[in-house]
């Protein structure tokens, strides 16, 4: 809470009252005087925090003797303030000196000599001996990487995300060191350095979204009941908790909520440790990617760092990493160094997007620099990172040859490069499931369309669009499902009321999956303080992403009025409910709806949104919008596409 200076009278008085009964030489006075010493750090008294610093170091040498892990985690306790200082030599020592007690006592396996080797790895980039730092960066990172092999797959969600939060951090930081190292010395030979690189974007880009995708494969495949039905008995429980979010009675339902979510974490643990004997744990590299390329194809995944300037300043970079048929390392692309990239450079696009006018600077900052590097490649397999998220390189345009990136090179955008080595096996079953023209006005308590008598209040507040119906829609899903069935495809259609989440809940992996409709993503929900939205309570909405993006179905206008009234049938379909769709046998989910491609960017994790959640419902590919659409134009482009696709009898390679 930062209340140092009441803080430090209070440790004082302990310090007094820990000398006076234990004496100076007791293990707890010297735990007294590192708290004292972290104090003055935060009140940045550096000099008098490293004498009480040095004074406990003494005192736990003394008492528990040099061999013991105490005393090494004091020797640890340095760094910080070492590197403050710019004492870093000091600080390697201690360093040094702390990890060779942790290893002889508990192995190079401990999570503390792993940290130790990181630190080491840090303070060398500090003193520029960069080769030792590459060395150590190298040696951390593959041991983290382990222990998340070890222990990562039997975590809930829950706690993987809690996991990678703390872990994370140390992979941007190689990132960090990549990108300045490589910089600095652009005539070193870097490239086991870069292979690493890029096979630590495989691991750490796939950690979260492939492990919840691969657990459910293996269960679906393991043919083992037990198993199966405990996988059912979670997605039960999940589904409760869905609807939950809506009840803002918060003495009846949150404790409610909470043994509800104690008990899916608990089963989820449980098929996670039982699966894990049919799911496929291979460390994958560079030379996996590499053998599923073509000649005239490369995968390029997209690296954002934060670079810090000083203790008050950065400046955000951008760079790719390419890997191509023949190239015997991937290649290191600088694309920007500057904060204008998310800011100024972003918006352009956007607002040229919206305004619909010729954009002369998007292609140059967004793609030249990668184009440049694309001699002979017709195909490109590419993992986004921060703003390329938001960015649809097929609308770049070149200003030189006025071509738009769609026609020089097809780009399949994935969550991640690992997904070039899934299974491609298509449904061979010709079904299709279509949603459109919902009655947002349906009252399915009283079995009939009721219009709400007021916008929404949350509709003006939010920037979502009032739930206004959506005839092209209709004329859509129609048009659609006339051409699929003249090519003997068994298409289902919802239209109207019949076009609601009770529907959609139902779903069981058609080949084709297609909802016309609203969307909504809030992407200012953390500056609202509003109690709620959508009838979601605001700590519920703001602490779970896949609550802040949805589409709208039959229904959904009365719910989307702050109220508090919790229905099963709200017509509010959250990404997180998509998430629990089973769509292991989908080839294609088309989202014909308003920004259904944006979410939370979560660094090196993509979107939290419903492009995220239909992925991990086992969707294979997904056609999505980035900006809000037009109704006719979308009705349009949809027949369109579906004509097209129907020639050929398949579904589009996203």
């Amino acid at each position: 809470m930062g209340l140092y200076a009441e803080a430090e009278p209070k440790l004082l008085e302990a310090k007094t009252i820990y000398k006076e009964t234990l004496g100076e030489n007791h293990p707890f006075y010297a735990n007294c005087l590192n708290s004292l010493a972290m104090l003055y750090m935060q009140l940045r008294r550096y000099k008098e925090a490293e004498a009480l610093k040095l004074e406990a170091i003494s005192i736990m040498k003394n008492t528990v003797g040099e061999s013991h892990e105490r005393y090494a985690y004091f020797l640890g306790g340095t760094i910080s303030l070492y590197d403050i200082l710019g004492n870093y030599d000091k600080a390697i020592e201690n360093t040094l000196k702390a990890n060779e007690i942790i290893k002889a006592k508990f192995g190079d396996q401990h999570m503390a000599y792993i940290d130790g080797l990181f630190n080491l790895a840090y303070l060398y980039t500090k003193t520029k001996d960069y080769k030792k730092a590459q060395a150590f960066y190298l040696q951390s990172l593959t041991y983290y990487r382990g222990q998340f092999a070890d222990y990562f797959e039997s975590m809930s969600e829950e706690d993987q995300l809690a996991q990678y939060t703390i872990l994370g951090y140390r992979f941007d930081s190689f990132n960090s060191f990549v990108m300045n190292y490589t910089k600095l010395f652009p005539k070193e030979n870097h490239q086991q350095l870069l292979a690493s690189c890029f096979d630590y974007q495989l691991f750490i880009k796939s950690l979260l979204l492939n492990r919840s995708i691969n657990t459910r494969k293996a269960i679906a495949n393991s043919k083992d009941t037990a198993l199966i039905n405990t996988y059912n008995r979670w997605i039960a429980i999940k589904q409760q908790i869905s609807q939950s979010f809506r009840d803002l009675d918060l003495q009846g339902s949150y404790w409610n909520m909470a043994d509800m979510e104690k008990q899916a974490n608990s089963l989820e643990q449980i098929l996670k440790a039982k699966s894990q004997g049919f799911a496929s744990n291979k460390e994958l590299s560079y030379k996996d990617i590499q053998q599923q390329l073509k000649a005239d194809e490369a995968a390029i995944t997209i690296i954002k760092e934060d670079q810090a300037l000083s203790d008050t300043s950065y400046v955000t970079e951008y760079v790719a990493l390419v890997l191509k048929k023949t190239d015997a390392f991937p290649t290191l692309i600088r694309i920007a160094s500057s904060n204008d990239f998310e800011t100024t450079y972003v918006n352009d696009y956007i607002n040229h997007m919206y305004d619909r006018v010729e954009d002369a600077d998007s292609y140059n900052r967004f793609w030249k620099p990668i184009a440049a590097k694309l001699q002979g490649i017709t195909k490109v397999y590419l993992s986004a990172d921060g703003v390329y998220n938001q960015v649809n390189l097929y609308t770049l345009q070149n200003p030189v040859t006025k071509k738009y990136v769609l026609d020089e090179v097809n780009v399949s955008v994935l969550p991640n490069l690992s997904y070039m080595l899934n299974d491609t096996k298509s449904n061979s079953q010709y079904s299709a499931e279509l949603y459109g023209f919902p009655d947002y006005d349906y009252d399915f308590t009283k079995k009939v369309s009721a219009p709400v008598a007021s916008e929404p209040i949350a509709s003006s507040r939010y920037g979502l669009f009032r739930l206004v119906p959506l005839p092209g829609t209709k004329i859509e899903v129609e048009n659609i499902a006339q051409f699929l069935q003249n090519t003997k495809w068994n298409v289902n259609m919802y239209q109207k009321e019949l076009a609601s989440e009770e529907q959609l809940k139902k779903t069981v992996s058609p080949k084709v999956l297609h909802i016309a409709t609203h969307g909504y993503f809030l992407k200012d929900i953390y500056d609202k303080e509003d109690k709620s939205f959508l009838g979601f309570e605001e700590y519920k909405i703001k602490s779970n992403l896949l609550l802040q993006s949805g589409i709208m179905l039959a229904g959904a206008s009365k719910s989307a009025k702050d109220t508090t009234n919790s229905v099963a049938q709200d017509g509010i379909f959250t990404a997180y409910e998509a998430s629990l769709l089973n769509l292991s046998n989908t080839d294609l989910v088309v989202l014909s709806a308003c920004e259904t491609g944006l979410g939370q960017d979560m660094n090196n994790q993509g979107v939290f949104g419903l492009q995220r959640a239909f992925y991990i419902a086992g969707a294979k590919n997904l056609i999505m919008s980035l900006w809000s659409v037009d109704d006719d134009a979308t009705q349009i482009l949809m027949t369109e596409f579906y004509k097209e696709e129907c020639k050929s009898y398949t579904t589009i390679h996203c």
